[in-house]
């Protein structure tokens, strides 16, 4: 469901609560939000009715200016974004609502930000995610000369070549929109001034253009994917009915050990384990697992091989023992399931029949619609 979608549903239930509390209004959503309308020559009327908008909706409601949206006819209104949508489905009793709607929009908040951070890594760019969008702050190295001659705006010039490098070889309608950037010389507080570095704040917060980017970094990634296969390939691969010499590679390797984990095996085992990360939006590691899978998906790489990759991160992330289990769990907050997760995995063998198995198995038992998962 997109967040058009998401805001349309809450704005036809925001108009009933309305309709209930007779405030003449309107609610009308898009992928930003969703804003309530008022239809109105007067503009003390305008605010009485503001008035009783924001007592049925709390806090949320008044905290948010009404603007004049139109002339003709003349109308005001009050953006609503994703913060405050939380706040108000609470507010009107909504609290389930509210939770669906933070985990979607979360979601695909953490995807952005991953996926903005693997596009850039090589120029240690790491980027957040919020429930509003996502930013990064990152020190952006520049020449001395720049530094002197162009000051902050070399800063920012800098960044924007670096993004060039993954959009402007791609079509237009594939290009990833530019974030909103602001810098400063001052690098750790105002007066802080270190020649040659400038400090760098850019973000996206609206859902529109998070909706297009979350689609669009995936064929950035893929090109930048390829880029580097192509740079660093041995020789052409050979092929024969489009399949190259490494997949038939892999699939005599496969036959060669034994080995009963078919490709179409491993992928329905990695669909499990995405529903496994779809449910825990806001942990990092589950997520960099969920980008790798969808990555995987616009590359030649083959189940095996992502299968391989997210065991090696898995190993990377579980705890190695009782004190920085009691560390993560108590500390860092992680749900002993994620760490259970991390465990499992961590230690499978994506060669064993009988593992494979167990671990499809564990994935069933901890979602929340069973369903029932083929065996090898």
């Amino acid at each position: 469901m997109s967040r058009t979608q998401l805001h349309e549903d809450i704005a036809k239930l925001l108009q009933v609560k309305m309709q209930e509390n007779n405030i003449e209004c309107q609610w009308i959503a898009d992928a930003n939000g969703v804003r309530c309308k008022i239809t109105i020559e007067n503009d003390e009327e305008a605010e009485k009715i503001f008035q009783q908008i924001s007592t049925v909706l709390g806090e949320a409601g008044s905290s948010d200016q009404l603007n004049l949206v139109s002339k003709v006819p003349r109308a005001y209104g009050a953006d609503y974004k994703p913060a405050a949508i939380i706040n108000v489905l609470e507010k009107i009793g909504e609290p389930q609502k509210a939770k669906e709607y933070r985990g979607k929009i979360s979601e695909e908040n953490q995807q952005v930000a991953l996926k903005l951070s693997e596009l850039m890594k090589e120029n240690k760019v790491q980027w957040k995610a919020s429930i509003d969008g996502v930013f990064c702050t990152h020190i952006q190295q520049v020449s001395t000369t720049d530094y002197d001659n162009q000051g902050r705006e070399a800063g920012k010039e800098a960044f924007e070549d670096t993004l060039k490098k993954f959009r402007d070889h791609l079509p237009e309608e594939d290009r990833i929109p530019w974030p909103h950037i602001e810098t400063e010389l001052g690098i750790k507080a105002r007066n802080d001034f270190q020649i040659g570095k400038v400090k760098v704040d850019a973000g996206y917060n609206s859902g529109e253009a998070l909706e297009h980017l979350n689609e669009r970094l995936d064929k950035a990634l893929l090109a930048k994917q390829t880029q580097a296969s192509t740079s660093k390939t041995e020789g052409l691969p050979l092929k024969q009915d489009d399949v190259t010499c490494k997949t038939i590679k892999s699939a005599l390797m496969d036959m060669k050990q034994g080995s009963p984990s078919t490709d179409l095996f491993k992928k329905d085992l990695l669909t499990k384990i995405e529903d496994f990360c779809k449910e825990h939006p806001k942990v990092d590691g589950l997520q960099q697992i969920y980008v790798k899978i969808s990555m995987s998906r616009w590359s030649s790489e083959n189940a095996h091989e992502t299968l391989t990759k997210l065991i090696d991160l898995a190993q990377w992330k579980k705890s190695d023992s009782n004190f920085t289990k009691g560390f993560h769990n108590i500390i860092r907050g992680r749900d002993p399931k994620v760490e259970q997760f991390y465990q499992k995995l961590a230690a499978l063998d994506p060669n064993d029949t009988q593992q494979v198995n167990q671990f499809m198995e564990y994935l069933d038992n901890n979602k929340p619609g069973k369903e029932p998962s083929y065996k090898i």
